[in-house]
């Protein structure tokens, strides 16, 4: 019974409709479905399958953007749910993201943020406009495994110099 399950969930994340993947992370929880295994065994399959399709060029930036979407709302309701049974998805490492300080673009930021938490990080998302020492201290808050930086105009890429030094 969950495998058909699973498989629409993946499919809402290839479709990028959120609503439908909302719909199913809840449908699952009231049929007692281990969130985990939602995540795991239905919508990160989705997430897989938009990514290989990327980078074989047979995907493109809004169809990454929408699973992306789609995704996020998904583990929105799949996430307390497993917290409540007292269960935690297993993170892989702490990511610091941001775009740097002078740069307001934010949508290759935020899609890399949203697929990060997708496949298993923990993400601290400090936004647009991110002062070096906000990264830095972020950073060292949480004592992240990564710092991920974004800059699409090229005079505010001295920024991230900063942060890596």
């Amino acid at each position: 019974m969950n495998e058909e399950l699973f498989k629409k969930m993946a499919q809402s994340i290839i479709d990028g409709d959120s609503d439908a993947a909302l719909t199913l992370a809840k449908e699952s929880i009231i049929d007692q479905v281990n969130p985990l295994d939602a995540i795991t065994k239905g919508f990160v399959v989705g997430v897989n399958t938009v990514g290989a399709a990327f980078g074989r060029g047979e995907a493109f930036l809004p169809e990454l953007v929408m699973a992306g979407e789609a995704m996020k709302a998904a583990v929105s309701i799949l996430d307390p749910e497993l917290k409540k049974r007292g269960a935690e998805r297993k993170m892989l490492g702490k990511v610091v993201i941001a775009t740097v300080e002078g740069d307001i673009h934010e949508i290759g930021k935020s899609l890399v943020a949203t697929m990060l938490g997708a496949s298993g990080f923990e993400v601290f998302d400090l936004g647009v406009d991110a002062p070096s020492d906000k990264i830095i201290g972020k950073a060292l808050e949480v004592n992240a495994d990564i710092i991920a930086m974004s800059a699409l105009l090229t005079t505010t890429m001295v920024k991230q110099k900063e942060v890596i030094e």
